[in-house]
C-alpha cells in the first residue's frame, strides 16, 4: 500500500470553522481600525517624492509641484483629451477639436453642479478639474529625504553636511 501526503492531512477547513475564525479576525480589525483608522479613502497624495539629500534644496517642493503641473497640462491640455487617453464615461461623445472642448468647458463652468451632473461630460469635465486642483494644492505631501541610498558612492563628511543642513531647515519651518 502506498500511503500519500493526503493521507496525513485535510486540505480543507470545515465551513463552521472558517466562520468562527473570520469572525474572530473580524472582530480584531474592525478593533484596530477604530484605533488606527488611517489613511482617508478620499484624500490620497498624488505624489510621493523620495529624493536624496544631497539633492533637496529649499525649493525642491516648489519645483516639484511645478513640474507636476507643466506635465499634466503637456500631456493632457483639456478634459476632453484626458477623457479619451483613460476611456472615461462619455469619452466617445466628446469632440475631438480643443476649441469644442474649451466652449464646452465654459458651458460647464457655467452652470450649476446639479445641472453638471446631467451632462455627458460631468466625469471626464470633473476628474480633470480634480486633477488640477489636487496638483496646485497637494501635488508633493510626502517627501521623504534619503540619507542613504541617496548619496551614492559619497564621503562620509558631505552626508553629514547634508543632514546638519536639512536639520537646520526643519528647525526653521518649526518641524522635527
Amino acid at each position: 500500500m502506498i500511503v500519500t501526503y493526503n493521507d496525513y492531512m485535510n486540505l480543507t477547513i470545515q465551513q463552521n470553522q472558517k466562520d468562527a475564525v473570520l469572525a474572530e479576525l473580524q472582530l480584531a480589525n474592525l478593533t484596530f481600525q477604530k484605533v488606527y483608522p488611517g489613511d482617508l479613502p478620499d484624500r490620497q497624495p498624488v505624489h510621493n517624492v523620495h529624493g536624496g539629500a544631497n539633492l533637496y534644496k529649499n525649493d525642491s517642493i516648489v519645483n516639484i509641484v511645478k513640474g507636476a503641473l507643466k506635465s499634466f497640462e503637456t500631456n493632457a491640455s483639456h478634459f476632453g483629451l484626458l477623457a479619451n487617453v483613460l476611456q472615461l464615461e462619455g469619452y466617445e461623445a466628446l469632440s475631438k477639436t480643443e476649441a469644442q472642448i474649451k466652449e464646452l468647458e465654459t458651458s460647464l463652468e457655467s452652470i450649476t453642479d446639479e445641472q453638471r451632473r446631467k451632462e455627458l461630460a460631468r466625469l471626464p469635465y470633473t476628474v480633470y478639474k480634480k486633477i488640477i486642483t489636487n496638483l496646485e494644492t497637494e501635488a508633493c505631501e510626502d517627501f521623504r529625504i534619503d540619507f542613504e541610498d541617496g548619496f551614492g558612492n559619497k564621503p562620509e563628511v558631505e552626508e553629514l553636511r547634508s543632514r546638519s543642513f536639512y536639520k537646520i531647515l526643519m528647525a526653521r519651518r518649526g518641524k522635527k
